[in-house]
């Protein structure tokens, strides 16, 4: 009997509702508990952290994420870096998610 392989989910999060749906979606209905691993990333802009709405900024984002992980234990985990002005954010979320 073969068995279905564990995957790894990555979640780009942002502050916005649409950010906000993707994980919801992947840690309700595609998460397998006790088998896959989730990963919710996020690239800051300390540029811009002056001025964003407070459900933006980086330390809301990493309190928020953090603790809605807490029920997956080892199965999941936050993480966060500065975007590299020099390679932008697509690219930096790539490198993050790998």
């Amino acid at each position: 009997m073969e068995s279905n392989p564990a995957f790894t989910l990555f979640v780009a999060v942002d502050g916005s509702t649409a950010s906000e749906e993707a994980y919801n979606i992947a840690a309700k209905d595609l998460f397998r508990d006790n088998h896959d691993h989730l990963v919710v990333g996020h690239i800051t802009d300390k540029r811009k952290e002056s001025y964003l709405p407070y459900n933006f900024k980086q330390q809301y984002l990493h309190d928020n994420y953090e603790a809605k992980l807490i029920p997956f234990g080892h199965n999941a985990r936050y993480a966060a870096r500065e975007v590299d002005v020099m390679r932008g954010t697509k690219d930096c979320l790539w490198e993050l998610a790998e």
